[in-house]
């Protein structure tokens, strides 16, 4: 009596021992987030008294978090060199150059700031408009110069 009593908590414990080590495991998951949430948070309220400090407009901070904030949703707080590339493709399919370039600059001060300068990311380049397109062909300035 007494064996087979033994033999099914054994078998009870072979059946939770998975869902308790999941759980624990669940909940040490938890917390690491919490952990890396609270740091992230910690280090944009330094990011953003840092750039209060240098004198910036509340928009321009308020639009570099907003930047910082998205990269940090979509990469962690990885700030590796495929992470970096990955997200400035990411903006030059979606975004115009100059917005690309506000971004790219965010991140790049962000980078400074954490001391990661040596993976600062280059600007996009911006087409520029060409000159020839306001000037009138030959053929209209000798109608305009005949009248």
């Amino acid at each position: 009596m007494i064996e087979a009593r033994d033999k099914l908590r054994s078998k009870k414990s072979l059946i939770f021992a998975p869902i308790i080590s999941g759980l624990i495991f669940g909940l040490l998951l938890l917390f690491l987030s919490i952990v890396m949430i609270m740091k992230n948070r910690n280090s944009l309220d330094n990011f953003r008294f840092s750039l209060q400090k240098e004198g910036l407009s509340p928009k321009t901070i308020t639009s570099y978090l907003k930047a910082i904030e998205y990269y940090i949703q979509q990469y962690d707080d990885s700030f590796a060199c495929k992470d970096l590339l990955a997200y400035k493709g990411y903006l030059t399919t979606r975004y115009k150059p100059k917005t690309v370039n506000l971004r790219i600059q965010a991140i790049n001060r962000y980078l400074t700031f954490r001391g990661l300068s040596d993976r600062r990311l280059k600007s996009v380049k911006l087409q520029g408009k060409s000159f020839l397109e306001n000037v009138i062909s030959d053929a209209d300035y000798r109608f305009l110069k005949k009248r």
